[in-house]
């Protein structure tokens, strides 16, 4: 097995008009839950797992797309086969345990 040169990272996901737009928004010990907000959904590279966390008042396309979101960030960055769990606002308890490790 290869060691992982990737570093933990979060990203936000736009997708307004059809168009999905992910911008990194912080990396390394800076990522954290206040960096998300209601109106997206964000991408959190754990390095081992990656999380979709979905706003509450994040878009119907971003709320339905999030899963495929993240596998293609995931093929673009050549690490097609981490695992991916999509979490909801308010119900994102495992993503915070993940965090404080």
């Amino acid at each position: 097995a290869g060691v992982s040169t990737r570093s933990t990272g979060s990203s936000g996901i736009n997708a307004e008009y059809g168009e999905c737009v992910i911008q990194d928004i912080a990396e390394g010990a800076s990522v954290s839950l206040n960096l998300l907000n209601a109106e997206n959904c964000f991408i959190v590279d754990l390095v081992k797992h990656v999380f979709v966390w979905v706003g509450g008042r994040s878009s119907e396309t971003e709320k339905r797309n999030g899963m495929a979101y993240a596998h293609n960030y995931l093929k673009g960055i050549g690490y097609p086969d981490v695992p991916v769990s999509v979490l909801k606002q308010g119900i994102d308890h495992l993503l915070i345990d993940a965090l404080q490790q």
